[in-house]
C-alpha cells in the first residue's frame, strides 16, 4: 500500500516526505505498515486469537488491537507493569476489547507462553506478534516502504541523497538498511544542495 511523497523545497535543499502519517488505518505510522503484513498471515491462515506485547504507550499494541477489533478477532496483550501507566493508547487498547496482563517485566517471556499455552488448551489456534512488530514480516514492511522510495525516484528522474528516519527498536531502520546496500552515499555532501527523503 504505497503512500504518497510530498516535497520540500528550501534555498539550500530539496526534502521529500514520505507521508507513512498517512497510511489509512488506526492513524497511520510505521506500526500500521508493519501489521498490514501480519494481519495478512493471520488473514490466510487458519488463526482465532492475536497475542502480543508491549507497554501502555506502544502504538503497536493500539494498532494490532485495532486491527484485531475490525476482525472479531480476540486480541491478548502482555504488558510489563514498569510501563503500565493510563495513556491515550491504552485506553484505545481498551475500548478496542483487547485483554490486557500486567505482569512484572522479568515475568513477561514467561506470561506469553503461558497465554499461548492456554489458549491453544481452550482449542483456540493464536498468532503471536513479536512487540513492536520485530521480526522478518516487520522488517519486510520497510523493504517495501524503501521499494516505493525507488520507484518514486525512477518515476521523477531524481536521486535521493539520504533517507532520514526515526529509529526506535529496530525494525523500520532494518528493512530500509536491508534495501540500502545498492545505495552509494556521497561522503562530502555537507554544506551542497542536496536531495533528501525523510519517513514521517
Amino acid at each position: 500500500m504505497r503512500t504518497y511523497i510530498c516535497e520540500i523545497r528550501t534555498e539550500q535543499n530539496n526534502i521529500y516526505i514520505k507521508r507513512d502519517d498517512l497510511f489509512p488505518f488506526s492513524f497511520g505510522g510505521n506500526k500500521a505498515r508493519k501489521a498490514v503484513n501480519f494481519f495478512k498471515e493471520i488473514d490466510n491462515g487458519d488463526f482465532d486469537t492475536v497475542v502480543t506485547y508491549g507497554s501502555s504507550s506502544s502504538n503497536h499494541c493500539r494498532v494490532i488491537s485495532n486491527m484485531a477489533t475490525v476482525r472479531n478477532i480476540p486480541c491478548y496483550i502482555i504488558s510489563p507493569e514498569e510501563a503500565s501507566e493510563p495513556t491515550y493508547n491504552s485506553k484505545m487498547m481498551q475500548l478496542f476489547g483487547a485483554e490486557i496482563t500486567t505482569v512484572p517485566v522479568d515475568e513477561v517471556s514467561r506470561t506469553i507462553d503461558e497465554k499461548l499455552a492456554e489458549l491453544r488448551e481452550c482449542g483456540r489456534k493464536p498468532y503471536f506478534i513479536p512487540g513492536g512488530g520485530h521480526g522478518n514480516l516487520g522488517t519486510q514492511a520497510y523493504v517495501d516502504c524503501y521499494n516505493e522510495i525507488c520507484a518514486y525516484e525512477k518515476e521523477n528522474e531524481l536521486h535521493f541523497d539520504y533517507i532520514f528516519f526515526a529509529s526506535g527498536t529496530g525494525t523500520t531502520q532494518a528493512g530500509v538498511a536491508v534495501s540500502f546496500t545498492n545505495l552509494t552515499l556521497p561522503t562530502s555532501a555537507l554544506g551542497k544542495k542536496l536531495e533528501g527523503v525523510v519517513l514521517w
